[in-house]
């Protein structure tokens, strides 16, 4: 029996969905590229890592609103990550794209410059799952995954729902993965602390969203972000890839064996 009580994101009385916080396809997606023996999303953090086919689900938006963010960002997403038989649609669009500036380790593109990436979908899809990681304690396995967005978590729903622009004080990056033991894979949510601001980040195939978080968020990361930088930027940046594969090998080693099922 689906529960009657109020969607949290339009905030009316209706029967609610079995809403995921990272989408549903995107597993299917995940098993049908991963070459891994695992193919399941990676969940860790301070002395914990693990993978595991539990989906993190809750009942917590209505229809209406659940097709509001697929409509919104999650099927162009889906669409342009990596996927089944190599296809990543993102990453050839940029690669017959001109970059605003690279060297031998980066290079930076304007999504605002290239027709066939859907900006808006981007932004909305990613704040979408920042959104719902803070208005619920969601479960994978035995382990709590939720981040703290304080006051600016009303901002978030009111721009989810089209009723103000992007959230002050907030920096949206998106990082593009290139090599190919970096695309096969999946990361929930996790969380830091840098320097008076909150970050936090996950991975579907083949793309990295990073949210930074509050008012003492640096002014660089306001400007060279893909949001609300008015160029959207993206980064193709292989070194970047390379640490957060070393950031998860290390949690791996770092977890007690308990803490890894």
């Amino acid at each position: 029996m689906r529960p009657f009580r109020e969607c949290r994101l339009c905030l009316r009385e209706r029967f609610l969905c079995k809403s995921h916080l990272l989408p549903r396809a995107m597993y299917k997606t995940l098993r049908s590229v991963t070459k891994h023996r695992n193919p399941n999303p990676i969940t860790f953090g301070h002395g914990f890592a693990y993978q595991t086919s539990e989906q993190a689900q809750t009942y917590l938006l209505c229809e209406e609103c659940e097709d509001r963010l697929r409509q919104g960002g999650e099927n162009w997403v889906l669409a342009n990550c990596y996927r089944t038989g190599g296809m990543f649609r993102l990453r050839e669009t940029l690669e017959h794209a001109a970059p605003m500036w690279a060297d031998s380790d980066i290079q930076i593109y304007s999504a605002a410059r290239i027709p066939a990436i859907d900006t808006a979908a981007m932004a909305y899809f990613s704040l979408s799952v920042f959104w719902r990681a803070a208005v619920h304690p969601w479960r994978v396995g035995s382990r709590r995954i939720d981040i703290d967005l304080g006051p600016y978590r009303e901002p978030f729903r009111r721009f989810l729902m089209n009723e103000a622009s992007f959230p002050a004080c907030a920096a949206l990056s998106v990082l593009v993965g290139i090599e190919s033991q970096m695309v096969e894979w999946a990361a929930n949510l996790r969380s830091g602390n840098d320097n008076g601001f909150h970050s936090h980040r996950f991975t579907i195939p083949g793309i990295t969203f990073m949210l930074s978080v509050g008012a003492r968020v640096p002014a660089e990361y306001l400007t060279v972000s893909f949001a609300p930088t008015p160029e959207h930027f993206i980064a193709v940046y292989p070194a970047a890839e390379q640490r957060q594969l070393m950031e998860i090998y290390t949690a791996f080693r770092a977890a007690p064996l308990s803490a890894r099922l």
